[in-house]
C-alpha cells in the first residue's frame, strides 16, 4: 500500500521525500521509546525485581536529582496521595536515591509511610543506573509485566500529569 502511494504520479518528487522523511521519523522515535522500555525491564530482570499483578503504574523516585524534576515528582505524590495508600492495590511508589529519611519525611509531610503502597528504597535497586538516574521514573504495568516506562524529564511530555489524568478516570 505505502509502495503504491509513493509510486503514482500524484505525487510529485518533493512531497515523497517529505513523506518518506516523515515516516522516518516516526520509526526512529517509536524505536526510542521501546528502547526505554526495554532497558528499564531488562535492568529489573537482571536484579531479580518483580512487580505484583495487580499494579497498573509504579513510581520510581530518587530524592537526589533532576531538582525541577523530583520537585515535579514530590508535588504529584502530595496531590494524588490518595491514590498511593494501602487500601488500594493498582498504584505503587518507590523511594529511592535517599539521602535522610528524616528529610523526606519532611519532603514529603509525613511522619511515616505506613499507610501507602510504597516502599523505601535505601539500598538504589530500584534506581535505573545512566544519564536518566535523576528523573522520576513512570512504569506502566500489565499482569506484572512492564509494558512502557518513560522518564519524567526536562525533554519528556508531561508524563506525570498525565499519570494523574489516568489516576482519576
Amino acid at each position: 500500500m505505502l509502495s503504491n502511494l509513493l509510486s503514482t504520479n500524484y505525487y510529485p518528487m518533493k512531497n515523497k521525500i517529505y513523506l518518506l522523511l516523515l515516516l522516518c521519523i516516526i520509526v526512529i522515535s517509536c524505536k526510542e521509546k521501546d528502547k526505554t522500555t526495554n532497558e528499564v525491564t531488562k535492568f529489573y530482570q537482571e536484579k531479580g525485581i518483580s512487580f505484583d499483578k495487580e499494579l497498573e503504574y509504579c513510581i520510581i523516585l530518587p530524592e537526589v536529582g533532576c531538582i525541577g524534576c523530583i520537585a515535579s515528582g514530590v508535588g504529584f505524590f502530595l496531590n494524588n496521595k490518595d491514590f498511593f495508600l494501602k487500601t488500594q492495590k493498582k498504584n505503587f511508589i518507590v523511594f529511592t536515591a535517599v539521602n535522610s529519611k528524616k528529610q523526606l519525611f519532611r519532603t514529603l509531610e509525613l511522619t511515616s509511610l505506613a499507610d501507602f503502597n510504597c516502599y523505601l528504597d535505601l539500598e538504589n535497586n530500584y534506581l535505573v543506573g545512566g544519564n536518566n538516574s535523576i528523573y522520576p521514573l513512570v512504569l506502566h504495568l500489565k499482569n506484572g509485566k512492564i509494558i512502557k516506562a518513560e522518564y519524567q524529564s526536562p525533554y519528556s511530555e508531561n508524563i506525570l500529569e498525565q499519570l494523574e489524568k489516568d489516576l482519576t478516570k
